[in-house]
């Protein structure tokens, strides 16, 4: 091949066809062409619009526009994340106001998790899209088809003399029977308890069954009773002052 050398100025045109080169390309200008072939490995710097980033070619963090960077992406196909040390996390994901994250499927949003002090804080669905598991602010919690059980914890600090305290109100609409296991601590009194329950329109029964009392809790009643359109655990007694935690079941 012979050694040939064309210089190219300022303000001027040259067309090339079928031009092989050896070596390297120098230019101070642009190049350009109506494609580019090769894979690219070595180009730096090359980022438009339309630039997206493949399983084949990630930009790495220090440099380019690739990642960290603000605004919208949409990623086709798999992301593997993986943290560079056991100190780092690997994913996470902060927002604030209504759903921070959620997972969409084909006919509808199957976990969602929400940025809320007072509803649902996430929720797993169904295929119909129907929950079947959901933890909301106030610590209730929803396992299973609907109706859902239900599944919470209560705690009241104290027990005024004679006024009776409601630890939960269940719709009996929605509920057919609840049980409930709690403790109750008064000083140097204490015992443990299960009541079990069920209601049919403004009807309800239940029974209890409970430790020996540490010191005497006599004076401390629990019952389960109907009040408008709810049922609730009641707890009352001569004396003040008990500290009352129960664990509810619903169903």
């Amino acid at each position: 091949m012979p050694n040939w050398k064309k210089v190219i100025t300022s303000g001027s045109n040259a067309e090339l066809s079928n031009l092989f080169v050896v070596n390297d390309i120098t230019a101070s200008g642009d190049i350009s062409a109506s494609a580019f072939i090769g894979d690219g490995s070595q180009l730096t710097g090359i980022v438009s619009s339309s630039y997206a980033l493949t399983a084949s070619y990630a930009e790495n963090a220090g440099g380019g526009a690739g990642f960290p960077f603000e605004g919208d992406a949409v990623i086709s196909g798999s992301l593997l994340i993986n943290a560079f040390s056991t100190t780092s996390q690997s994913l996470s994901v902060i927002g604030s106001g209504s759903t921070v994250f959620d997972v969409i499927g084909s006919v509808g949003t199957l976990f969602s998790v929400d940025d809320d002090l007072t509803g649902t804080l996430f929720s797993v669905n169904d295929i119909s899209g129907f929950p079947i598991l959901e933890a909301s602010a106030s610590g209730d919690v929803y396992i299973g088809k609907s109706p859902q059980s239900l599944y919470t914890t209560a705690i009241i600090s104290n027990t005024t003399a004679a006024t009776t305290h409601s630890l939960s109100s269940l719709s009996t609409s929605s509920y057919d029977g609840a049980f409930f296991e709690y403790t109750a601590h008064s000083g140097s009194n204490a015992r443990a308890g299960n009541i079990m329950s069920t209601w049919n329109g403004g009807n309800i029964v239940y029974t209890e069954t409970n430790t020996l009392d540490i010191g005497d809790t006599s004076d401390l009643t629990t019952e389960v009773i109907i009040s408008g359109s709810t049922a609730r655990l009641v707890a009352y007694g001569a004396n003040a002052g008990y500290k009352i935690k129960t664990i509810i079941k619903a169903i």
